[in-house]
Order: C-alpha cells, then sequence, then structure tokens
C-alpha cells in the first residue's frame, strides 16, 4: 500500500485495522514453518459471522476476497518454543517465519504461536496481537496425506469453465458440496491427526477462509494449506503455473519430513496424474499410493487412467471416495 492511497483511504475513512492472517504451519521437532499475510480487515470475510446466502451477497464476498487490501512493509514478531523471530511483510502483505531449534518437548499435534505487530507504516489503525496454529510431526505417524482441494475434496467443476467460474463467484463455504466419502476416507487416513493432512491446491490464497470454513464446517480434519499466490510481477503473470507450483510444494515436505512416506490424492480435472506421478518416479520409496478421482467429462480420460493404472503399481483411478477407502484397507493404511 502506497503513502498515498493509505492517505486517501483515511481521509474517506475507508481504511479497515491492519491485522495479522497467519496461514496453518507445520513442522517437527527441530524446525517449524509458517507463514502468512497482512491485510485489512474485513469483518465479512476475516471474522465469525453467521453466512446470508444469496447469490448477490456471495458475489460481493468474492468482490472482496479477490481485491484485497494488502499492507506491505510491517514489521512483526513471532514467539514459539522459547524463541522470538522478526520479519517484514512483502510487496504483497506476505510474511514467513522459520524456527529452528530443539521443540521435541512440545510433544507433537497442533501448537500456538503468538503474532504481534511491532509497527505499520502510513500511520494505519491496527490490531496488535494474533494467534497461529502449527502442526507438529514425530515418527508415530506412519504416514502422511497430500491431497488436492478442488474437484478432488469440494466440487468445483474446473473441467467446466463457466460452471466453474459461476461456482467461485456466486456459492459460499456453505454452499459447496464435498463429494460423498471423503470425510470418511480423510477422517480414517488421518487418524485424529497421528497421520498429518496437507491441502496443496491450485486455489489462490485470496481464498484461503473459504476454504478453510469449508473444511471445518464438513468435518474435514484440519491441515495446512498451500495455496498459490495471485499476483504480476516480473517472475510471475497473474498466477504460477499449476505443475511447478504442486511439484515444489510437495518436494518442499518431502524435504522437511525425510522419514514419512506419502499418500497423494487428487482428481483428473488438470495435472495431478502428471504431478503425482513424476513425484513418485522421483522418489519412489517415498510414495505409498496415489488415488485420481476422474471427473472429467463423459469420462474422456478413463483410458488413460486404465493405461496409468496398470503401468504404475502404486497409482488407483478412482470413481468415488469408497474405492479409496476399500483399497486403503486392503493395504492396512486404516
Amino acid at each position: 500500500m502506497s503513502k498515498t492511497r493509505a492517505w486517501i483511504r483515511r481521509s474517506l475513512r475507508r481504511n479497515h485495522p491492519v491485522f495479522i492472517y497467519p496461514y496453518r504451519g507445520y513442522g517437527h521437532a527441530s524446525k517449524v514453518v509458517l507463514m502468512g499475510r497482512v491485510l485489512e480487515k474485513i469483518s465479512s470475510i476475516h471474522e465469525p459471522s453467521k453466512e446470508r446466502e444469496g447469490k448477490w451477497h456471495n458475489f460481493k464476498k468474492a468482490w472482496r476476497r479477490y481485491f484485497s487490501y494488502e499492507v506491505p512493509g510491517v514489521r512483526l514478531q513471532a514467539s514459539f518454543g522459547g524463541q522470538v523471530l522478526e520479519a517484514t511483510s512483502d510487496e504483497e502483505g506476505y510474511f514467513e517465519f522459520e524456527f529452528t531449534g530443539d521443540f521435541s518437548s512440545l510433544g507433537t499435534g497442533w501448537k500456538k504461536i503468538e503474532l504481534e505487530i511491532l509497527s505499520v507504516p502510513h500511520q494505519l489503525s491496527f490490531q496488535r496481537s494474533s494467534i497461529a496454529e502449527v502442526i507438529l510431526v514425530d515418527g508415530s505417524s506412519e504416514f502422511g496425506i497430500i491431497s488436492d482441494m478442488d474437484d478432488t475434496v469440494m466440487q468445483s467443476n474446473v473441467v467446466r469453465k463457466l460452471k466453474m467460474l459461476s461456482t467461485m463467484l456466486f456459492n459460499s463455504a456453505e454452499s459447496r458440496v464435498a463429494f460423498e466419502g471423503v470425510v470418511d476416507l480423510y477422517q480414517q487416513l488421518n487418524k485424529q491427526d497421528r497421520n498429518p493432512l496437507f491441502f496443496i491446491s491450485g486455489s489462490s490464497y485470496n481464498l484461503y477462509d473459504l476454504l478453510e470454513k469449508f473444511c471445518r464446517i464438513n468435518h474435514i480434519p484440519r491441515a495446512p494449506m498451500l495455496l498459490r499466490d495471485m499476483g504480476i510481477s516480473k517472475n510471475q503473470w497473474f498466477l504460477e503455473r499449476n505443475f511447478p507450483f504442486k511439484t515444489g510444494c510437495i518436494e518442499r515436505l518431502l524435504r522437511l519430513f525425510p522419514d514419512l512416506p506419502f499418500i497423494l490424492i487428487g482428481d483428473s480435472g488438470q495435472h495431478d496424474p502428471e504431478v503425482y506421478l513424476h513425484i513418485q518416479e522421483k522418489y519412489p520409496d517415498r510414495i505409498l499410493g496415489i488415488y485420481i478421482r476422474n471427473v472429467t467429462l463423459l469420462g474422456l480420460r478413463n483410458e488413460e487412467l486404465s493405461a496409468l493404472e496398470k503401468k504404475h503399481p502404486h497409482f488407483k483411478a478412482i470413481k468415488n471416495s469408497q474405492a479409496a477407502i476399500d483399497h486403503a484397507r486392503e493395504k492396512q493404511w486404516i
């Protein structure tokens, strides 16, 4: 936010308090990663409220998500495990903290990180503190789960572009629909956070609140969400390309948890089969299995998916979540 824009918004009384919007973090006994964003708080987006249904109301919320007011140059402090770190939000409001040390005494499961704003530019009003969640993983986990979101967990109609656009603009978290059996599958694999779940989705961070709320109201296990940045820069045009984004995120998790094998879950609508098989071929000892839900119109990828299933023993094309549950039970993963 420029000084001029900040002055104009203050003069017109259009600015909202600046606040820290943390995303769920993750780590283990010696390293913890947390990122988030500094934004102007929009009450209808960033505060708990009873959702009003209606296409116009949902459209206004979608507009506000994609035209959010990020705040660069905010100095932040994070406290975790006896450590205190500082960071400054970048030109799009993002920040990241990386804690290293011995956190074994904290145990496993979900932990808290205290966040505080130290200073903001342009005399903007701000909400000083916030609390972030991070999941700590140890050697007791049998495996991790990496999953796509759109058309894997949540019906998004990615292969039908006009329908997808309508869903994105006019549907709320409450009116989005989860695939039948998804909750049962993810809860059984997750085993009450014993096996950590990570969502890696091509959706942008502007939709974080909607995706988080969708999972919460549908009883899908709590999980970090690694999403894409939306913006224009010298290295990026609007959105980072899906293939390098997803492979990069998965490889970072594999490096962070070097002794943890993973199950990968996705769909046929975009590039999940190609991404996951690329990872499996590069890290053959790290991938237990791959589940791909076929959502392609008229089953156009049926033959292709069948051929991949025959060629790759870890690859399983599924029609529904129950097929994945049955297969996982055979493998004694659940």
